[in-house]
């Protein structure tokens, strides 16, 4: 896909409206570079939002101490010498001549930019032109001026308004997003940007730009999704990257050539390096100061500087660097791997902490090149190189290693050899396939005692354990114990990344309140779920979208569940550590019914598009990957498959029998769910009866509230007490299970379409849009297809939205370039179907 479309930016349109405004004199555009202040320009002049002709004027810092310089290109017909009086009058000619070649314009735009070097006598002509009349100024400058009266003055003698270019926030990313590749990018891959580059735009541009011709920023579904966060900088990044450096004041440059090489110093370092004045004088946020600490926040910046400089230049700071701070030298893993390309003398000692410190911030790569610097590596050197491979996800590797190692690391109760070794297990099995049991598959024999252990084990092997079981009471049936036990688990000293243990325990969390119908507890769980880094952003953020999408299809917030879902696909066909993909497919299959009535046909050429692309399920497109991920993409399979069977024209007994037999085999809760769907779902009388009975035999545990609450409903559907069901319907929306209070409703209104009872069908349609239009939705799923062949159609239901608008027959018939008589026959319809008899009652949710 390639469909560019200009970005909006906010700062954009505050410029165009100030300009525009007729009583202000111009803007001052100020931000840091590399923030898109000159990109916004260009767009601005190559527009015609402003209908003015322009000039530009372009400071520099070499014209600084010359008079009137910024105005050259002005003042070509000035009388010499030039001052004040006659530079003014050159200026004004020339906007008058501009004037008369464009007619009907009353003003001329002057652009100055650069104008943080701009001249005081410059300011001042400027200043005295805008009191012409004719003149509107776009002054651009980071405000860090080489002569700060001038700017000043012009300032408040030309009263601008002042437009702050700040850098891009996440959200601003996906946008620019679009305008630089075509398509946006998902808020996962945003963030991660985002944090790599500080949010400067020529930085994400160039990141975009990169990532894509590495092949690491790929399309999915038309989303931008990163299948890793660090890149290798060419030679045209690094100088561009470069350009955005030297454009700072010398000692500043210097400065983020220092800590591109020592990485983080302390303020005490960088005032014993002569720095710290030039840091105060001239702040930017591509420097950061945290706890004592002196960063530059972009890893991005960081890496493209280091890359482009030269090897003479890199010699000369590392020497400047050591001859200012002694002994007192950083310790990070940049400037000990300096130190080894220079030649200098680094201790065991220094090599093994500085590959400790790189193997803890997920620089694994780094950590490993160090650590071949080792001579006769021991223990620690090995525990470290195990550690670094098992983050990197090089799992064979790390097997291997595992397993030559193991006299050095030790294997008795709580070494690090065993907690690599479970984590090994859990993260990427020997050996994987399909068929069996879920909980005898993944879970062997724990699943039958509830999980417990005759003994504990610690760090990695004790939580593998705890995350099992608890995984393991979700699918017995005792999902309120399970979120008990997930909320109370701690993480921390592990072998594998503590991230993965943390997702893999929300996951458990969120499905576990999701099954109890504790659909706010849930999503507080995902809202404080914190992600840090960008390498945590890349493994997780995907699955928390999916969790949200499943919360949000679940309380019947199915709009914004869609847009979860795009992102959580978009991220999760990259990586999905806890195999969620399939439970993105079937919420979407849940909820993208098909909505005008039509079923799929058996040979799949009437499928609609969601269907096609997701009713098989991703079936053999899966690697055998973690037992987290197997576990809940097997079940999720199950559910998946079932939904893509029942949207058939002929949806056949003995798939669903199987799937169903598969189901059970796995506890009571997977089972009862899939059966309820085909209860719900199914369009074969035979089908849902035998779903019913089914459902009417089981035994639901007391902390399956979700479960139990849908037995219910079926029973009191196959008692066919209408008013029963209407009740029931009634307390489980005050209850706030509004999506089975929806489904109820819509039995409602198949019971009076089978009596042939208008009047009361029409009481029970309002009351579904009533709740519709309080949770701010549209009709799904099989509610949509009930109100299709009962209800309203979709143009009915366009102009029931309209009349709530409060708009005329005449306004409508307008707005729908239809005749005011075909508004009314649609209205007389809606009011049969409905049981209406004024139009005052189509309001039954309020007016928006």
């Amino acid at each position: 896909m390639n469909n560019r479309q200009e970005w909006n930016r906010r700062e954009y349109a505050l410029v165009v409206r100030a300009l525009k405004s007729p009583g202000n004199a111009g803007v001052l555009l100020s931000g840091e570079f590399g923030t898109g202040k000159s990109q916004l320009v260009r767009r601005l002049v190559t527009s015609k939002e402003l209908h003015l002709p322009m000039i530009r004027l372009i400071c520099s810092a070499a014209l600084t101490d010359s008079s009137y310089g910024a105005l050259a290109p002005l003042l070509s017909g000035a009388q010499q010498p030039i001052n004040d009086v006659s530079a003014i009058r050159a200026a004004l000619a020339a906007v008058e001549e501009l004037l008369q070649l464009e007619h009907g314009a009353e003003h001329v735009l002057i652009t100055i930019e650069e104008a943080q070097s701009i001249d005081s006598a410059s300011a001042f002509v400027l200043g005295q032109m805008v009191r012409s009349g004719k003149v509107k100024l776009l002054v651009v400058s980071n405000e860090q001026h080489e002569d700060p009266l001038s700017l000043d003055a012009l300032m408040s003698v030309a009263r601008l308004t002042r437009v702050v270019v700040e850098p891009l926030t996440p959200d601003e990313i996906v946008d620019f997003s679009g305008t630089v590749l075509g398509y946006p990018v998902s808020r996962g891959s945003a963030k991660i940007i985002h944090q790599l580059t500080s949010g400067f735009q020529s930085l994400v541009q160039d990141y975009l730009e990169l990532a894509v011709r590495l092949g690491i920023l790929l399309e999915v579904e038309q989303l931008g999704a990163l299948r890793e966060s660090s890149l290798a900088i060419d030679h045209g990044t690094a100088g561009r990257i470069a350009a955005l450096a030297h454009r700072h004041p010398p000692q500043v440059q210097q400065l983020f050539e220092i800590l591109c090489i020592t990485g983080p110093l302390s303020i005490e370092q960088v005032d014993r390096l002569g720095l710290r004045e030039a840091l105060q004088q001239h702040p930017t946020a591509l420097i950061e100061l945290r706890d004592g600490w002196t960063y530059l926040s972009s890893e991005f910046f960081e890496e493209g500087l280091r890359a482009s400089m030269s090897a003479g230049r890199s010699a000369g700071v590392y020497r400047e660097v050591l001859a200012h701070l002694g002994e007192d030298l950083p310790v990070g893993p940049d400037f000990v791997g300096f130190r080894l390309i220079f030649g200098d003398t680094v201790s065991r000692e220094e090599l093994l902490a500085a590959a400790r410190r790189a193997q803890r911030s997920h620089r694994y790569q780094q950590a490993l090149e160090l650590l071949e610097k080792v001579e006769e590596p021991d223990r620690e050197a090995e525990a470290i190189r195990l550690l670094a491979r098992l983050g990197a996800g090089q799992f064979q590797a790390a097997r291997t290693l595992l397993s030559t190692s193991a006299g050095k690391l030790g294997d008795e109760e709580g070494s690090l050899a065993q907690d690599v070794g479970c984590a090994l297990n859990w993260l990427h099995p020997a050996v994987t396939g399909p068929g069996g049991d879920l909980t005898q598959r993944f879970w062997g024999t724990s699943a039958s005692d509830g999980g417990h252990s005759d003994g504990y084990r610690g760090g990695d092997c004790a939580l593998v354990e705890g995350i099992e079981r608890v995984r393991s009471l979700y699918w017995l049936g005792q999902p309120s114990t399970a979120l008990h036990l997930s909320e109370q688990s701690t993480v921390g000293g592990t072998a594998v990344p503590s991230c993965r243990y943390r997702l893999a325990l929300l996951v458990v969390a969120v499905r576990s309140a999701v099954a109890t119908g504790s659909y706010e507890q849930a999503s507080r769980l995902v809202d404080g779920f914190v992600m840090g880094s960008s390498y945590e952003l890349l493994m997780e953020h995907g699955t928390v979208q999916a969790l949200r999408a499943l919360i949000d299809a679940r309380r019947g917030q199915v709009s914004n569940a869609q847009l979860y879902l795009r992102q959580a696909r978009a991220e999760l066909a990259l990586n999905d550590p806890e195999g969620l993909l399939a439970l993105c497919s079937s919420l979407d299959l849940l909820i993208e019914q098909s909505s005008n009535g039509e079923a799929l046909s058996e040979d799949g050429a009437q499928r609609n598009d969601k269907a096609e692309q997701f009713g098989q399920c991703n079936a053999g497109r899966r690697e055998p990957g973690a037992l987290a991920a197997n576990a809940w993409w097997a079940a999720d399979q199950l559910e998946c498959d079932l939904l893509a069977e029942l949207q058939r024209t002929k949806p056949s007994a003995g798939v669903i029998d199987r799937i169903l037999r598969s189901a059970q085999q796995n506890g009571v809760f997977l089972y009862g769910i899939l059966t309820y769907q085909v209860w719900n779902l199914s369009r074969n009388e035979q089908l849902a009866s035998r779903a019913a009975e089914i459902l009417g035999g089981l035994e639901v545990p007391e902390e399956c509230a979700a479960l139990q609450r849908r037995q219910r409903a079926v029973q009191v559907v196959q008692d066919s007490d209408v008013k029963a069901m209407q009740g029931f319907a009634q307390e489980l929306h005050d209850e706030g299970d509004r999506v089975l209070a929806l489904e109820m409703i819509t039995r409602v209104v198949d019971y009076w379409s089978a009596q042939d009872n208008p009047r009361n069908r029409g009481f029970a349609i309002r009351q579904i849009h009533e709740w519709l239009h309080q949770m701010g939705q549209k009709p799904w799923g099989r509610m949509a297809r009930s109100l299709e062949e009962s209800g309203l159609t979709a143009r009915e239901n366009e102009i029931v939205e309209l009349v709530r608008q409060g708009l005329s027959n005449r306004e409508i018939a307008r707005l729908l370039t239809v005749s005011q008589r075909t508004v009314e026959g649609h209205l007389y319809r809606i009011f049969a179907k409905l049981g209406i008899t004024q139009r005052s009652d189509l309001n039954f949710g309020g007016r928006h």
